[in-house]
């Protein structure tokens, strides 16, 4: 595999998490990934839910699985009815939710996070996760759904004390950024190129030393 880009301490590939994948072996799968809910994501992937979705996700889980020992995953409220083998359970609070980025009246103000292999971990052991939602005027990479850099800081700090993070939905790069600059190394798969584009700028932005 050639990677789309590579630094010190990140590489990322662009294709289908499911290609490549049983190629990438790491410390622990830290992934936001579609919900299901109808969203055009790009020319490569729109997110067209029902039954033919949640089968494509029981199958990347079943891939992170191998690549690694720990994964979490997050996703919304319903996804417990679709994925019912997870080790541990996670809850990301959002207060001060921002009613923009749905469009229901009913807007969950909470997240679940599937985790597994975190039986192993030694480390601190979370339940809730409270994180302010991302604000739609500061997405990074015009992402439809990124996620606040604070919640994937805490959940790398807890799931990988050292050594690699992949994350199979990338997105614009939150995870990896993150993690590099934690210092941990990270792989990202993304399918759609535009955000691999937005990933790459973030990552070139270097952390300077206070």
């Amino acid at each position: 595999m050639d990677p789309y880009y590579s630094d010190d301490l990140v590489t990322i590939y662009h294709g289908d998490c499911r290609e490549i994948l049983p190629a990438v072996a790491a410390d622990a799968v830290i992934t936001d990934p579609p919900y299901g809910v109808g969203k055009v994501y790009g020319d490569s992937y729109t997110d067209t839910g029902g039954a033919a979705y949640w089968d494509f996700i029981r199958c990347v889980v079943d891939l992170c699985r191998t690549t690694a020992p720990v994964v979490a995953m997050t996703h919304r409220p319903p996804a417990m009815r679709e994925i019912t083998d997870w080790h541990w359970l996670c809850a990301w609070c959002k207060p001060d939710i921002q009613s923009r980025l749905f469009h229901h009246h009913v807007n969950p103000t909470w997240e679940p996070i599937f985790c597994w292999g975190t039986e192993h971990l030694t480390t601190w052991r979370p339940d809730t996760f409270v994180v302010p939602a991302i604000s739609p005027t500061t997405v990074p990479g015009d992402h439809p759904f990124p996620k606040p850099m604070s919640l994937m800081i805490q959940l790398v700090q807890w799931l990988c004390p050292s050594g690699t993070v992949v994350d199979p939905f990338m997105g614009s790069g939150t995870t990896l950024r993150a993690a590099k600059d934690l210092g941990r190394r990270a792989v990202g798969i993304e399918i759609e190129e535009r955000y691999c584009e937005a990933a790459v700028a973030r990552l070139a932005q270097e952390v300077l030393a206070l």
